[in-house]
């Protein structure tokens, strides 16, 4: 019996540390994309003593914005571009090993079929490898395309791909792509240093997590915009609900410039005033939860623990 109880507060802790990892990395990656994509003004200087967790939450506060970068329109641009490259090279990537190696159920391939999605990999590297150049970052004489496209993977790609031209994510191993790079641009530098620090928290977490994939989506976003003449919804702030001791209004939410709203931005009043309730009522359970009794607490924590398991 002792042993069957030891299992299953072991599974426990799993599921918890499983749900405030995922919590911690959401919290931080979402954060910076709110910061590149929206105010443009991003946090200079991201080491663990900056970052405070807001009790049980894992919700994150950055301390110390001492050290900012802010970047201009073509700039986050150019990363907008550059994180859904880096999204589509990891698809074409892992697309291309499955084909080579016949994993995930995938019949043997031809050696043509294979052939073409290796082409298909090595054309998406000389792009990346362009895109970065192009935000100034020089490399030494002999560096390939494989060591600035591997420059961009370690940046801003899953902690377990394996990178470009035989490459290492370990920053003192002598087959880095850094120890190839001359020169670095500052707000680049800044940025790197943000995503190494989410990516080699989530490695001591034990998760894999891809920062392309988390913002691939509002990287797009800022892309299509361009042409499209409209705020990105993700650069509205997260929406503030007044509280009793504020004397001014609540911040105000820019939609649109035109003169009549159009469908989509009624759909992001809506997402709006849904965040705004999504707020009060988490609100409503918390202070709810906080006065049951601790055997209750413990009891509720499990069941939705044991659903927060079987929902990944």
């Amino acid at each position: 019996m002792s042993y069957t109880k030891m299992v299953l507060e072991e599974q426990e802790m799993q599921d918890k540390k499983a749900f405030f990892a995922d919590k911690l990395l959401s919290s931080l990656t979402d954060a910076y994309s709110s910061m590149i994509f929206g105010s443009g003004i991003i946090h200079g200087d991201p080491h663990p003593g900056n970052i405070f967790v807001l009790d049980d939450s894992a919700e994150i506060c950055l301390l110390d914005c001492g050290q900012v970068k802010e970047l201009t329109t073509d700039q986050r641009l150019g990363l907008a571009k550059l994180i859904v490259s880096v999204n589509q090279w990891e698809q074409a990537n892992n697309r291309y090993l499955a084909l080579r190696d016949g994993h995930k159920g995938l019949a043997a391939a031809s050696a043509e079929v294979v052939s073409g999605a290796k082409g298909t990999v090595d054309t998406m590297t000389r792009s990346l490898a362009a895109q970065v150049r192009s935000f100034g970052v020089s490399f030494k004489d002999g560096a390939g395309d494989e060591a600035a496209a591997a420059i961009a993977v370690l940046l801003f790609g899953n902690s377990a791909t394996e990178l470009p031209g035989g490459y290492v994510g370990a920053e003192l191993d002598e087959r880095t792509p850094i120890a190839q790079v001359l020169e670095f641009p500052q707000e680049f530098v800044l940025l790197g240093r943000a995503t190494v620090m989410i990516k080699g928290i989530a490695k001591r977490l034990e998760m894999d997590w891809s920062l392309s994939d988390r913002w691939g989506a509002v990287a797009q976003e800022a892309i299509d915009a361009v042409d499209d003449e409209r705020l990105p919804i993700w650069s509205v702030l997260r929406p503030k609900v007044q509280t009793r001791n504020e004397v001014s209004l609540p911040d105000s939410r820019v939609i649109s410039s035109r003169e009549r709203p159009r469908f989509r931005d009624v759909i992001q009043a809506m997402t709006n005033a849904l965040s705004i309730l999504s707020f009060y009522v988490n609100s409503k359970v918390g202070a709810l939860v906080s006065v049951l009794p601790p055997r209750l607490k413990t009891v509720l924590t499990r069941v939705y623990l044991r659903w927060y398991r079987t929902s990944l």
